[in-house]
């Protein structure tokens, strides 16, 4: 929805793009456009005059936009006016070009702004706290000594110490880990020959009697074995953290993200599944395999006709719903429709600006393709003026149905960013 008050700030950056205030305010209906240049450094008095107003402030620039959100945190505390900001970037995406100018395609990435972003499915988890260290030194019972004052600790060793001094905010025991599986919350760990710390007794610590196979819980994991990783994907694994015993920087890292792992969480629920069409199996005769030989987080398994995704293990990656066949698994964040609205309304706002030639689409990624948008642009030529970048969290969730959308709504070329090159 249009605010009734909205100023657009328009930066030339340094005399290095042109904009267009006419287009750029009638695509956002704003009140009103200012165009000016160095506007986070020379001119920065323009962009705090119009956040003291009432006005909602679009400024058209992500890179300094820590340098934007600071004014608006200290007029927030000194003068008590709330201030409406919105950061979005016209320039690496559409104002570097050699081309002549980029207009149209700055007004359809502006059009973006008035877009509802569908909130993305949630999970909730409860963590309690309980923390499980495994390790083999003295590093582990020095890191539970320093938890023990916010988590419940248990420290699982891989082999007898001496002179382990028993502590009331803290257990030590030994075992062989045997198998972890679980998440956040919800982790579960079998070990053999398990046997725990005698708290009683003077002189070299002993162990009491060991039990060939125990089974426990516990909401996150620090392992400090110095061996290979629990987890396929670890560093998507919430509430998982594998670190160099040897590591101070990273176990302090560690004991800081821990500790904040204490309460409820929300886990987004990145696919929606739909079982009745899954193509796994029928009457026992195995059909589909794609996901379950795809998914690194291991959140996929057999059901019997079909397969069932684990929402609270799901690493979002986006393997099985580029893969799936029968369209029984759709990638949910965010969903479908809103990437086909998206790509409607940036080919039918382009098209309202430039009539002349029709614009291509390139899908990028959040992380490597806005990176590789920006180094083309300040360092090649930039984007054509015809080719607007959409970015989506993977490239991996692209299906036939974004691309064939695309070129239904007037694009006449999809491009997407895969493994460092445009194809």
């Amino acid at each position: 929805m249009n605010s009734p008050n909205r100023t657009l700030l328009l930066c030339r950056c340094g005399d290095s793009m042109k904009v267009d205030p006419k287009s750029a305010k009638e695509v956002l209906n704003a009140s009103s456009v200012i165009e000016t240049d160095f506007l986070c450094t020379q001119n920065l008095s323009v962009a705090e005059k119009e956040l003291l107003s009432n006005n909602q402030v679009i400024i058209a620039c992500e890179q300094q936009e820590a340098i934007f959100k600071e004014i608006c945190n200290e007029i927030e505390f000194e003068k008590k006016i709330t201030t409406d900001l919105i950061n979005i970037d016209i320039r690496d995406r559409a104002g570097w070009t050699e081309d002549k100018n980029a207009f149209a395609k700055q007004a359809a990435l502006l059009s973006e702004i008035d877009l509802e972003t569908p909130e993305t499915p949630i999970k909730e988890i409860v963590s309690e706290g309980v923390c499980l260290i495994l390790g083999k030194d003295d590093v582990a019972l020095d890191l539970a000594l320093n938890l023990s004052n916010e988590l419940a600790v248990t420290v699982l060793l891989e082999k007898e110490l001496e002179n382990v001094i028993p502590r009331s905010g803290y257990n030590v025991c030994k075992g062989i880990l045997k198998n972890v599986s679980g998440y956040l919350g919800n982790f579960k760990v079998e070990v053999n020959n398990y046997s725990e710390l005698n708290p009683h007794g003077r002189g070299s610590s002993s162990f009491g009697l060991q039990k060939k196979e125990v089974n426990s819980e516990c909401d996150i994991i620090i392992d400090l074995r110095g061996s290979n990783s629990l987890f396929q994907n670890e560093k998507k694994k919430d509430g998982y953290f594998r670190i160099d015993p040897n590591d101070k920087i990273g176990l302090e890292k560690v004991f800081k993200e821990s500790i904040n792992l204490k309460g409820e969480f929300e886990k987004p629920v990145y696919i929606n599944f739909d079982e009745t069409k899954c193509a796994h199996s029928r009457a026992s005769r195995k059909g589909c395999t794609r996901c379950l030989d795809l998914c690194p987080a291991n959140a996929i398994i057999s059901k019997g006709d079909y397969v069932s995704i684990d929402p609270f293990i799901c690493a979002g990656c986006g393997n099985c719903s580029s893969v799936c066949p029968s369209g029984a698994a759709n990638y949910d964040d965010p969903p479908l429709d809103f990437i086909l609205e998206r790509i409607k309304n940036l080919s039918t706002t382009f098209k309202k600006y430039e009539n002349k030639i029709l614009p291509r689409l390139l899908f990028i990624d959040d992380i490597f393709g806005k990176e590789l948008i920006s180094l083309i642009a300040r360092y090649g030529r930039g984007l054509p003026a015809d080719v607007i970048p959409i970015n989506i969290p993977n490239i991996e969730i692209l299906s036939h149905a974004e691309i064939l959308g695309s070129f239904t709504c007037g694009f006449s070329e999809v491009i997407m960013t895969v493994n460092c090159l445009v194809l």
